[in-house]
Parts: C-alpha cells; structure tokens; sequence
C-alpha cells in the first residue's frame, strides 16, 4: 500500500468511526431506541467515512507536493509556527485594545446613564465591542483549525521515528499555548460587550 492510499484509508476509517459514534448517539437522542441508534450509527458512519476520504485525499494530495516525508513535516513546523507568530502579534494588539474599549465603554456608559449620550451612541459603541469581538473569534477559530490539522499529522505519522515530529509536538504546543490566550482576551471582550448590552 503506498502513502497516499494509507494516508486515505486512515482518513476514511478515522471519519466512519466519528461519524458512527456521533450518528449512534444522535439516533438514540432522536429516536429514543435501539433501531434509531444503529440507523444513526449506520448513516454517521457513511458519512464519516465519506467525509474521512475527502480529508484523507487533500493531506495525500498536500504530501505529494513534498519531495520527502522530511520535507512534509518542515513544512507543517514552519505553518505552525506562522499562525503560532501571527496569533502572538493579535494577541499583543488586542490587550490595548481591550484597554482602550474598556475605557471607551465605560465612559460611554456613564454618559448615558446621566443622559449625555443618546441611545445610537451607545449601540455604535457596542458595534465596536461586537465588531472586535468577531474578529478575535476568527482568529481563534484559525488558530484552532490549525492545530488540528497538525495533530492530525502527529496521529499519522506516530509510526513514523522522525525527530521533525518532535520538533512539530513542541511547536504545537506553543501554537496552543498562544490560542489558550486569545480564548482568555476573547472571554475578556465578550465580558466588555456584556457590560454594555442595551
């Protein structure tokens, strides 16, 4: 079996065993027997599999590209540690930016509360808090497809001694580290929205 077909057929198997499981459960939510549970199962894994197949295709597709696994594997340290660097940088701007909207709202807020302030001046604040918290949500989302996408390889290629692997371990880690702190100033923004919700 070469790499490509290996690399598929891990995607497929990966994809029915989540999609069996998920489907099982969802079945038995829905259904409430043991029919609907296998029938869940049984569509789940279809599923699954189909979407596993796919995934596995793109991440034979993507390894083909690279003359050696070696290459593969510098490749995926180095786009880890470009969206590990660029959520470091988010995360630097985004706490004077929370400083500033903290500022921003509390002070809209007490113009409003002593009427100073229209009730448009306040929403255009809270569209900036909103508009903000958006932006950081994607980012996060980012940073978390993309450390699943590279344990996703590190679960490949656990049979495989390459000291590349390790090196991408810890740079995950770091990349994990980072998301563990734009989630915090997430939780922060989302904090500041609520104190000024209408």
């Amino acid at each position: 079996m070469t790499d490509h077909q290996r690399t598929r057929a891990e995607g497929t198997g990966a994809g029915a065993a989540g999609g069996a499981v998920l489907g099982g459960l969802l079945g038995q939510v829905l259904g409430g027997d043991t029919k609907s549970t296998v029938l869940g199962a049984g569509i789940g894994a279809i599923l699954g599999s189909a979407a596993g197949n796919m995934y596995g295709e793109h991440v034979a597709q993507k390894k083909a590209q690279y003359t050696s696994s070696e290459d593969y594997y510098t490749a995926c340290i180095a786009s880890a540690r470009t969206m590990q660097n660029n959520i470091q940088r988010y995360n630097t701007s985004l706490r004077n930016d929370i400083a500033s909207l903290k500022r921003e709202n509390s002070k809209m807020l007490a113009l409003y509360n002593s009427k100073r302030a229209t009730k448009s001046a306040l929403q255009r604040q809270q569209s900036k808090s909103r508009a903000k918290l958006a932006e950081a949500n994607k980012k996060l989302k980012s940073a978390r497809h993309e450390i699943a996408m590279q344990r996703g390889v590190l679960q490949r290629e656990r049979n495989t001694n390459s000291p590349k692997l390790a090196a991408l371990n810890r740079q995950i880690q770091q990349l994990e580290r980072t998301a563990q702190e734009l989630e915090g100033n997430t939780l922060m923004l989302a904090s500041i929205d609520e104190r000024i919700h209408l």
